[in-house]
């Protein structure tokens, strides 16, 4: 028998909603290779019903088990012998899996063009270009699920990386932002506090989206002297929510 993870809003812990079946022998053996991304699936378990399989997950790797758009268990590191089928024991055919490499890093490169909106006196969002590049891991499988993965059906590693890049730029926007606490600075005295950012000044607002950044290199470019304007009020992260 294995031990499977659970989770509640505290995070992953043990739990028996359901049992692992013992390996008898016939099963299917099923493992990802971390080489295809750090976020795989899902994996439909319709076409598995009334099958036995063997899930082997190496290390650093992890499954979320879903169902019905929530997060049932989490699978570390081993082999895990599960039964498909309708029974109470069973894991119901309508699951799936989603595969992470949390070794993996997820790295953002920002260019000509990438924006970041810092607020300004007038409430109006003024609209910078970045450049430089940021670092993460998934730390909270859990968090990490509700944040972008809750979807089944948007599942997928560009996808899901556009999402993040977004978010993790809506990050620092709240953290410049609380940091000049409604001051006007000049365009060097901004830049230079964007450039003085280091790794922890994320830690808190990432760990919400289950995301550790490990390291994070930025600077404004020298086209923002004279940044854009939007009367909408709009940062990253509303136009995120919103798309």
């Amino acid at each position: 028998m294995t031990t499977q993870m659970g989770f509640d809003e505290k995070g992953i812990k043990p739990c028996r909603t359901w049992e692992s079946q013992p390996d008898t022998g016939d099963r299917i053996v099923w493992s990802v290779d971390s080489r295809d991304g750090a976020i795989q699936g899902p994996l439909d378990f319709q076409f598995l019903q009334g099958k036995k399989i063997l899930l082997q997950l190496g290390p650093q790797q992890i499954a979320l088990l879903t169902h019905a758009g929530d997060l049932s268990a989490v699978f570390l590191e081993g082999s895990h012998p599960l039964s498909i089928g309708n029974r109470p024991e069973q894991i119901p055919p309508a699951s799936e899996l989603i595969f992470l490499a949390v070794d993996r890093p997820l790295t953002f490169t920002w260019n000509q063009g990438t924006p970041l909106w810092i607020s300004a006196k007038d409430g109006q969002m003024r609209c910078f270009t970045i450049h430089g590049h940021c670092v993460c891991q998934v730390s909270r499988p859990a968090q990490f699920f509700a944040a972008f993965l809750r979807n089944g059906a948007d599942v997928g590693e560009p996808f899901t990386l556009r999402v993040i890049d977004a978010l993790v730029r809506a990050c620092l926007e709240k953290v410049v932002d609380a940091a000049l606490g409604g001051q006007e600075l000049s365009h060097a005295a901004l830049a230079s506090h964007v450039e003085s950012l280091v790794p922890e000044k994320l830690q808190t607002p990432l760990q919400e989206l289950g995301l550790l950044c490990s390291e994070l290199k930025i600077r404004l470019a020298q086209d923002s002297s004279s940044p854009q304007t939007s009367s909408t009020g709009q940062s990253t992260s509303d136009r995120v929510n919103r798309g």
